[in-house]
């Protein structure tokens, strides 16, 4: 499966039941995530684990699940989008708090989770007020939102589908 942002590509090989994660591309702000800060023209490893469940790009991040559901961020962080309390950039993946996540999705500057309980969280740029909170570089509940099944954002808008198969 392979995931495209605005200027770089990462791709996720399946191999059962996990996967190793590689990546590729421009990848000057760290976003591929080997550890280094430079475009990589052919696939290269991140890391050496083998328990990747899902990958999403940002503009120029990245977030990914990893064994049971811990999310780890990486890339460009200008507007707290990778969730770690900073806005320090980092080229290597970050593992982000102690929680599970079922699922995640990622766009230009901002990030979105949902937990293995079924809310929905957000961090990063709120400018379009997308967010649903107000800004935050950690990761933080949006509303009294659960029953959450599903997550897309694109372009400043967020949509979810909840458990009850109502779309928000």
């Amino acid at each position: 499966k392979s995931l495209a942002g605005p200027l770089f590509t990462t791709s996720f090989w399946k191999r059962r039941p996990f996967s190793n994660l590689w990546g590729w591309g421009l990848g000057l702000n760290g976003e591929i995530g080997e550890g280094l800060n430079q475009q990589r023209n052919a696939p290269v490893p991140i890391g050496t684990d083998g328990d990747w469940t899902e990958v999403k790009s940002g503009l120029n991040h990245t977030l990914a699940l990893k064994g049971l559901g811990e999310l780890w961020t990486w890339g460009l962080n200008t507007s707290s989008q990778l969730g770690d309390g900073s806005n320090a950039p980092s080229n290597v993946p970050l593992k982000i708090g102690i929680d599970y996540w079922s699922q995640i999705d990622a766009e230009s500057h901002h990030s979105f989770g949902i937990k293995a309980d079924g809310t929905l969280w957000a961090w990063g740029d709120n400018s379009s007020s997308e967010l649903g909170i107000w800004y935050s570089d950690r990761p933080l509940p949006v509303g009294n939102f659960s029953g959450v099944s599903q997550i897309s954002t694109r372009n400043g808008f967020v949509l979810v589908t909840k458990t009850d198969n109502t779309l928000w």
